[in-house]
């Protein structure tokens, strides 16, 4: 392993003299990071005369900008040039990736004093110094890097705590779904719409309407929502058709508020979040974009493999840099999981249900779990299960997402029957995706997709319209019955 890094010592560089105002900020922040090694932690000379000469600068309280260092450096008899400088700025991230940086740097300064510490040791092992002398020297040089290399814990005493005011970003949905420094964490069996219900939580969140009726939402927010699974043209799709709806209930249209719904497709993501080094990817897209809320859909798109959705080190670490993702960039992450397969052990809870390591489960602030309301006759009847941290009592909701507009509404048991799927609803599929006819195999599969339901349901239904005369079949395709021919028919029998 190399005990320096260029690229990192130009990154950190950049983000102090890319932006002054920024730099007076940082600056402190590294200087507790680097402690007593200071400019030592660069390993390049020309990187640590910039870090000196940045350093003095903001000690005399000047602004530290690009002309100003180069000049300093002039005077200081260094040979930097101009253009060295220039593309130290063009190697700026964002402050938070930079002060990421700056750890693994110091760290790097450490492996090379205890390479030099090595080297020291093989000598004096050499020499006629003596072997207690050369023990004790050893400990107390090691105990003071391992000091060094250690952070400081934090703490404070019960009155101090009680004295410190809490500071929190309000959450963006109040009734205790959204909680500030933690994460939600969604559920539901494949196909049972988790993508279409954070799509619904998006749209109202960038523009501040109430969530399904019950969750208010004060104020529009930005969103930034990780596709992991889904194609742009899928979201697109539902998009489509929920945001209609959306602008039906507003009176208005929304385009303007579309603009802080930002979108990432599958291949543009390049982080993992059990992944400690793409922690600088992932800042990056939260410093870019500086979301309120931020979606990440599935869960296992963005670990490593299975086998890290179910390992309980990895949960527990990852879970706990999520929350910690969530108080530095004030943002509120929300993740989307499957359920386990049914085994012979029925759990006595849903949210037993999740996929993957308890410890995902666990440490969210917000639990939602959605399963259908009745398994074979209303599949589109959802019935939502919450368990929230910050907010006791909170009772299941019965919702219908309507096939149309896939938009999610609070209905009452008595209205579930609207979510009951009819022979009409596959002749209106076979004429609007199939032009009227298609191979009976093939619409099956696409009535199923488009009506979120079982094959079988549709073959049944499929049947009913045959005996009701809405469809046929004829020369093995199956097609739409013409009106004028089934009123002669009808008057004929």
């Amino acid at each position: 392993m190399e005990n320096h890094d260029l690229d990192k010592e130009k990154t950190v560089l950049g983000s102090l003299l890319s932006d002054a105002t920024e730099a007076k900020k940082a600056i402190p922040k590294l200087a507790k990071i680097f402690g007593s090694r200071g400019k030592k932690v660069f390993y390049y000379e020309k990187n640590r005369a910039i870090h000196k000469a940045i350093s003095e600068l903001y000690s005399r309280g000047d602004p530290v900008e690009l002309p100003a260092v180069y000049f300093l450096l002039k005077n200081r008899k260094k040979d930097i040039p101009k253009s060295y400088l220039a593309e130290l700025v063009s190697h700026d991230l964002t402050r938070i990736t930079a002060e990421y940086y700056a750890e693994e740097l110091n760290d790097l300064a450490i492996r090379r004093e205890l390479e030099k510490l090595g080297l020291g040791i093989v000598a004096k092992i050499k020499s006629d110094t003596a072997t207690n002398s050369l023990i004790e020297g050893i400990q107390e040089k090691i105990g003071s890097l391992r000091k060094e290399s250690t952070p400081q814990k934090k703490s404070m005493t019960a009155l101090e705590s009680l004295n410190t005011p809490v500071i929190e970003n309000p959450s963006p949905i109040a009734g205790g779904l959204l909680v500030p420094g933690r994460y939600t964490i969604l559920a539901a069996t494949d196909g049972e719409g988790k993508t279409t219900f954070c799509l619904q939580l998006a749209l109202c969140a960038v523009t501040g309407i109430s969530f399904l009726g019950r969750f208010p939402i004060k104020k529009p927010v930005k969103v930034l929502y990780f596709c992991g699974e889904n194609s742009r043209g899928d979201i697109n799709d539902k998009l489509r058709k929920q945001i209609p709806q959306l602008e039906s209930l507003l009176g208005r249209e929304i385009e303007e508020d579309l603009r802080n719904f930002r979108l990432i497709e599958p291949l543009d993501i390049d982080f993992l979040l059990d992944s400690k080094q793409d922690t600088p990817l992932l800042n990056n897209w939260l410093e870019t974009y500086r979301p309120d809320i931020v979606i990440f859909d599935p869960l296992n798109n963005f670990v490593g493999d299975d086998e890290s959705l179910s390992s309980d080190p990895i949960a527990r670490k990852t879970a706990k840099a999520l929350n910690k993702l969530a108080g530095d960039f004030n943002c509120f992450p929300i993740l989307t999981t499957h359920f386990k397969k049914e085994g012979e052990v029925k759990p006595s809870s849903i949210f037993e249900m999740f996929h993957g390591s308890k410890y995902w489960t666990n440490p969210a602030a917000s639990q939602i779990a959605i399963i259908r309301a009745s398994q074979q006759k209303y599949p589109a009847a959802k019935k939502v299960y919450f368990k929230f941290k910050t907010v006791t009592e909170t009772s299941p909701m019965l919702v219908l997402r309507d096939k149309d507009n896939l938009w999610y509404e609070e209905i009452s048991p008595n209205e579930i029957s609207k979510a009951k799927l009819m022979p009409k609803d596959v002749v209106e599929i076979l004429k609007r995706k199939c032009n009227g006819k298609a191979v009976p195999s093939i619409f099956v599969e696409t009535a199923a997709k488009e009506l979120d339901c079982s094959q079988r349901q549709i073959w049944k239904l499929v049947k009913v319209a045959k005996v009701e005369g809405l469809i046929a079949k004829k020369s093995g395709l199956i097609q739409i019955v013409d009106f004028r021919k089934r009123k002669e028919q009808e008057f004929i029998s």
